[in-house]
């Protein structure tokens, strides 16, 4: 029977979530604009929330930047988690009430933005005591306390994304950790190392009389007493402790299988090929991961038990109740976190997602203890780009498109009129899919299509696509997998395109009488203007050895390009000038990255995209002089990324 404190769930708290920080569309207004293309991450992904027991929703983050891989304490008061607020990584502490946010780690690494780190963190018995894995390329093992100073044990030490890695025994006294050399380290309170062996660790890795239990390998699973010696062995793999301590879960080729104290003959074995995760639900309840979805077992009846509802996805967590925490797909596709009682079709909405393409709207799925509720993470990782435009001052934000797919390379019409882009029709999903270009009026409307393709495996890419001066004709940037990278021409309103016999050119702009472009088949900076008249080549800049990101007209025929040092430092450079480059970072905030290039109509100022302190794209203006730079947009996950999604157009 459902809980029925959870039947007060509100219908505001639905709404706030699914409406939370989209800009209105509205018609263009007179004047001056600036169109560009963002995802609205800050907004979908990594936030960190707890829903009550009487519906209340809390944000305990409450930050632009991405906070990510909620733990809860285990007396349900503390919620920790990883983030990137001020442009690192750090792990910050918060009360499960909201109050009392601090970091209790130095600041790691930089924030690169649409790439996150995975994590797992792991609250000792205690409460106080917790120790952090961050994955990927700047793997590293923490320890220390909710209080601060947690500092790191190990590096280099990441396993497979998402796999769990850490394990306190019952007491505190101890820590054991996976590392990618395929061993187990068991370390004291302190961090001091005690001993290790080979294999890996699953969750619930430690027994109530402090016995490891190690993957020895992908067939084989042994257990250790306190001190590392070997207590026993068997066939199997992915060994998971019961809450109590004293049943050892496994998996086989051919079944799913329980021990008592971890040895001796199974007291279940029950037949699945190739199960999947297993979880403990209580002392008696198993679940894994079937051929069609969720298994419980009763291991002491030998019974198996609907533990979830039917359209719940793998993206879900049972409480020792029977209250299921899941991902459900609503009718158009997007995700709903819902909350079920074991056996029961009913359900009660939680929180609505905006993401309508995939599975994993929401992450670290948890039940608090103590029936305090439950802890989700906004995950929706890669939201559908669409094209806004905003007034120079960064009044009157205004949404063009707005679909399931990505929208990008948005270039506005010599009369202001029109833009044309180009789109990803699987909105990030798809890497290596297909885009073509699109035109759509400037007042919002609907879009044409201007460029197709009948062949999708040949993963064909129209980016990038820019105006001529007086409207008629576009020149856009087209490659394939097997069609090398070149500079292309049709009409504004679609049509026969013309090879303009450009190879490597990228990041084209059209100024007054020629379309400047960047070779990248050369290693080095090279800028090159073409005219299309006459077909005629000059190459107008060289460097050293780094791409040109981006290239930008002003009204009167000056022309500029975006550069990166070796640092990874920005630059603006005039063709021509005998003023130094501007250096946009120095400008802004440390670790942030720059793209994209736009003069204004009266050629006074840059429009530019860059990655704000909290690591998120934002539109910025700056006089060419590098004098007063204006941020005139803020939480918009502007996309910024240089060379690819960086055009910016300033009409």
């Amino acid at each position: 029977m459902k809980s029925l404190w959870w039947t007060a769930v509100l219908c505001g708290v639905i709404a706030a979530c699914a409406s939370a920080g989209r800009p209105a569309v509205a018609s263009s207004a007179a004047g001056s604009q600036i169109v560009f293309a963002a995802n609205q991450l800050p907004h979908w992904y990594g936030e960190i929330y707890r829903v009550t027991p009487s519906g209340q929703r809390l944000d305990l983050t409450k930050s632009p930047a991405s906070d990510i891989g909620p733990s809860v304490s285990p007396d349900g008061r503390w919620v920790a988690f990883l983030s990137g607020r001020g442009g690192e990584w750090a792990f910050y502490v918060v009360g499960s009430d909201g109050r009392g946010l601090h970091r209790v780690s130095r600041r790691t690494f930089a924030v690169v933005p649409n790439e996150n780190p995975s994590v797992e963190i792991a609250w000792a018995p205690d409460s106080r005591r917790l120790a952090a894995e961050v994955g990927d390329a700047n793997s590293a093992i923490y320890l220390g306390t909710r209080d601060g100073g947690l500092r790191r044990l190990a590096r280099n030490v990441a396993v497979t994304p998402w796999t769990a890695a850490l394990g306190w025994t019952p007491d505190g006294r101890m820590l054991a950790y996976s590392t990618a050399d395929a061993s187990v380290n068991v370390v004291g309170a302190s961090g001091k190392r005690l001993w290790s062996v080979t294999g890996s660790i699953g969750p619930r890795a430690w027994s109530a009389d402090d016995h490891l239990a190690v993957a020895a390998n992908s067939t084989t699973i042994k257990t250790y007493d306190s001190r590392g010696r070997p207590v026993g062995g068997f066939e199997g793999a992915s060994p998971t402790w019961d809450p109590h301590g004293t049943l050892l879960a496994s998996s086989s080729t051919y079944a799913v299988q329980v021990r008592r104290n971890g040895a001796g003959t199974p007291i279940l074995r029950w037949p699945t090929r190739n199960a999947g995760t297993l979880q403990w639900i209580d002392a008696t309840t198993l679940r894994f991961e079937g051929p069609n979805g969720w298994v419980g077992v009763d291991v002491t009846q030998h019974k198996t038990s609907n533990l979830v509802i039917p359209d719940t996805p793998y993206n879900s967590v049972v409480s020792p109740s029977g209250r299921v925490l899941g991902e459900q797909r609503a009718p158009n596709n997007s995700g709903t976190l819902v909350l079920s009682t074991a056996g029961s079709t009913s359900t009660t909405t939680l929180a609505s997602a905006p993401c309508p393409i995939d599975e994993g709207d929401f992450a670290g799925l948890a039940f608090m203890p103590r029936n305090l509720g439950v802890i989700y993470q906004t995950n929706c990782i890669v939201p559908s780009a669409d094209i806004y435009s905003i007034d120079p001052d960064g009044t009157g934000l205004r949404r063009i498109t707005d679909t399931p797919s990505d929208e990008l390379d948005p270039s506005l019409s010599p009369d202001g009129q029109s833009i044309v882009y180009a789109q990803q029709v699987t909105a990030g999903k798809c890497e290596g899919c297909a885009q073509t270009l699109w035109r759509v009026p400037a007042a919002g409307g609907t879009p044409q299509q201007l460029t197709s393709h009948s062949d999708q495996d040949v993963a064909p890419f129209d980016i990038t696509p820019i105006w001529s001066p007086d409207g008629s004709e576009i020149v856009f940037q087209r490659s394939g997998a097997s069609a090398p990278l070149r500079l292309v021409m049709m009409p504004s309103n679609g049509g026969a395109t013309r090879d303009l016999n450009a190879k490597g050119a990228a990041v084209p702009a059209w100024g007054p009488k020629l379309i400047a472009y960047a070779d990248w088949s050369i290693p080095h900076l090279n800028v090159k203007t073409l005219d299309p008249s006459t077909g005629a080549v000059q190459t107008v800049a060289t460097g050293g050895k780094t791409d040109v990101q981006a290239l930008a007209w002003s009204n009167s025929g000056r022309l500029a390009y975006v550069y990166n040092d070796a640092k990874g430092h920005a630059f603006v450079a005039i063709v021509g000038s005998h003023t130094k480059p501007l250096d946009l970072s120095a400008h802004l905030p440390p670790q942030a990255r720059a793209g994209g290039l736009a003069w204004s109509p009266d050629g006074t100022r840059f429009a530019f995209a860059a990655t704000d302190r909290d690591g998120n794209g934002e539109i910025y203006t700056i006089a060419i002089d590098g004098s007063g730079l204006r941020q005139i947009t803020h939480n918009i996950g502007a996309l910024y990324n240089v060379g690819y999604q960086s055009t910016i157009s300033w009409r």
